[in-house]
């Protein structure tokens, strides 16, 4: 059956958006904001884009929905989505 996936932007993010997540490749102060928080210092541009990248990736690799017919992404989610569709690298 054919399927879209559709990737979230800045402004998902929020304290305990990682749990039961494997981001062993984050360091760990990014993965503390993830955790727990301050919502403030989560919500900070520099922290809100590589959380929101790294748990979409996560979510969307243990998924199982591999060779998706069409892929879209809202601001940010653009880069899962292409990396979703084959054209870009997670590196």
């Amino acid at each position: 059956m054919p399927y879209c996936l559709l990737f979230p932007g800045q402004g998902t993010q929020f304290p305990g958006m990682s749990a039961g997540l494997d981001l062993s490749c984050l360091d760990e102060r990014l993965k503390g904001l993830m955790h727990a928080g301050p919502e403030e210092e989560l919500n900070r541009t520099v922290n809100a884009q590589p959380a929101v990248l790294a748990v979409s990736l996560a979510l969307w690799d243990t998924s199982g929905l591999k060779e998706p017919d069409l892929v879209m992404g809202h601001s940010l989610g653009e880069y899962t989505a292409l990396s979703a569709a084959g054209a870009i690298t997670t590196e």
